[in-house]
């Protein structure tokens, strides 16, 4: 019997992000980054591991996407992160929406920090929340120093494969 190997290239949870800064009175777009790729945690009851919780039944921890994160620490993220760190500012997710063709296992959504929300700073990581526990973590490629009178708008997308 032929043994079945996994593909690759197809498999596994990613996620990736982009951060869009802009003016809060004319909200135009002062700078928008390229997309990047972050990594989707797994320590017990983070990341993967609540999505594998959910499979076997166990829903003691809710898998509802519901906030985004920006945050002040800049050591780079790791597997077993259960948080992002330093000071993190989180904010609803808004703008979710879930693919019905094509590629149905693609999450795309938004969300959206105000001027008053978001102290002034600088910002390293961003991160993606399961009913407030983490799932995804990045370390920006370029710190973002957030002055008043600016919002950020980070748009991600997560795939399951």
């Amino acid at each position: 019997m032929k043994k079945l190997q996994p593909n690759k290239e197809i498999s596994g949870t990613t996620g990736k992000y982009r951060i869009v800064k802009l003016s809060a009175d004319t909200g135009a777009i002062l700078s928008e980054s390229e997309w990047h790729e972050n990594i989707v945690v797994s320590s017990n009851g983070y990341g993967r591991n609540l999505l594998a919780r959910q499979m076997t039944g166990n829903n003691t921890y809710s898998i509802v996407i519901d906030e985004m994160t920006l945050s002040t620490n800049d050591t780079a993220p790791t597997n077993a992160d259960t948080s992002l760190g330093g000071t993190e500012v989180n904010v609803p997710i808004q703008i979710l929406t879930l693919s019905t063709s094509g590629q149905a296992n693609v999450i795309e959504f938004s969300a959206f920090f105000t001027d008053g929300e978001l102290p002034n700073n600088t910002y390293h990581k961003v991160g993606v929340k399961m009913d407030g526990r983490i799932f995804t973590s990045a370390l920006l490629p370029t710190s973002e120093t957030k002055d008043t009178g600016q919002e950020y708008r980070v748009d991600y997308q997560i795939t399951l494969n």
